[in-house]
């Protein structure tokens, strides 16, 4: 199967599951769907429930809203991700992601804390860390951060304008 290259490495003999769901399971959705909605705005979830991505990522919401989104998300059989660091209301500790994990309920979570991939795999969510590129030294970085998290996966964001590692050609 094509998802099983994903998979290799760190995690080859290793069964993982979120939410009752296998690490194969959620990787298969996300990369079925590359193009992913992105809700900035709650208002907009309608549109979003439109597409046929079988993933949602909620860029938005607070501790009074963010339960029923997640719930229309998954009522409409998709599979939702809540970026942590944009919620308001809701700590960001390990206390915070505890709350998130048995009150709110969403397949996974999307950051750029580490401390916080660690605390949301310790509460069996699917953790995305998302890695800006600025320079050779956000690189090293992410790198380094990378190899202790070890979180689900990892969303590297190039910043506009800063050429990355890859997009230059090897020397002759």
């Amino acid at each position: 199967m094509a998802i099983q290259k994903y998979i290799t490495g760190f995690f080859a003999g290793i069964t993982v599951r979120f939410r009752g769901d296998s690490l194969e399971d959620v990787l298969k959705d996300l990369i079925m769907s590359p193009v992913i909605p992105a809700i900035r705005d709650i208002h907009r979830i309608d549109a979003a429930l439109q597409k046929h991505s079988r993933c949602i990522f909620i860029l938005t919401g607070n501790i009074l809203n963010i339960k029923d989104v997640v719930n229309r998300v998954k009522s409409a059989g998709k599979r939702v991700f809540l970026h942590v660091d944009l919620l308001e209301g809701i700590s960001k500790n390990g206390m915070g992601m505890k709350y998130i994990a048995q009150e709110i309920k969403p397949d996974g979570i999307l950051t750029t804390r580490a401390n916080l991939v660690s605390c949301a795999k310790n509460e069996g969510l699917f953790t995305i860390q998302r890695i800006f590129v600025l320079d050779s030294l956000a690189i090293d970085t992410a790198e380094r951060s990378v190899k202790k998290i070890v979180s689900s996966c990892c969303r590297i964001i190039k910043v506009k304008g800063i050429p990355y590692p890859f997009d230059t050609k090897p020397a002759i």
